[in-house]
C-alpha cells in the first residue's frame, strides 16, 4: 500500500513539474514526458528538440535540493543523455554545481520527498 501511495505521489508531482517544465524549454523545443522518483532521487525526461529529428532522453540520478541565502537550489550527483555531447556538457556545467530553482518548486519537491 506504502509503495502504491508514493508511486501516486511521484506522478503527480512528475505532472506538475511538466506543467512548469514546459514553457521553459519551449524555446528549446517540446518536453514529451517527465518522470521523478522522489525515494530514489531519480529524474528523467524526454524532449523532441527543435531541428533535431531524434529524441532526447535526460536521465538525472541523485538530485539534492538545498536552501542557501539567494534561496533554493538544485544539485545532481550524475547526469546522461541519449547524446553524447550534451552528456559531456552536463557533466562540465550541471553536476554538483548549484542550479537554482524556483521557490515553488523547491517546496512541492521537498514536501513530497
Amino acid at each position: 500500500m506504502l509503495d502504491r501511495l508514493k508511486a501516486l505521489k511521484d506522478k503527480a508531482l512528475s505532472k506538475g513539474a511538466e506543467h512548469l517544465l514546459r514553457d521553459r524549454l519551449a524555446p528549446y523545443g517540446t518536453l514529451i514526458s517527465l518522470s521523478i522518483d522522489t525515494v530514489h532521487k531519480y529524474i528523467e525526461l524526454k524532449l523532441e528538440l527543435h531541428g533535431d529529428p531524434q529524441t532526447l532522453d535526460v536521465s538525472i540520478e541523485g538530485y539534492q535540493i538545498e536552501k542557501e541565502e539567494s534561496g533554493y537550489i538544485l544539485k545532481i550527483r550524475s547526469f546522461e543523455t541519449s547524446r553524447e555531447w550534451i552528456t559531456k556538457l552536463g557533466k562540465k556545467y550541471l553536476k554538483d554545481r548549484p542550479i537554482p530553482i524556483d521557490e515553488k518548486v523547491a517546496a512541492a519537491l521537498k514536501l513530497l520527498a
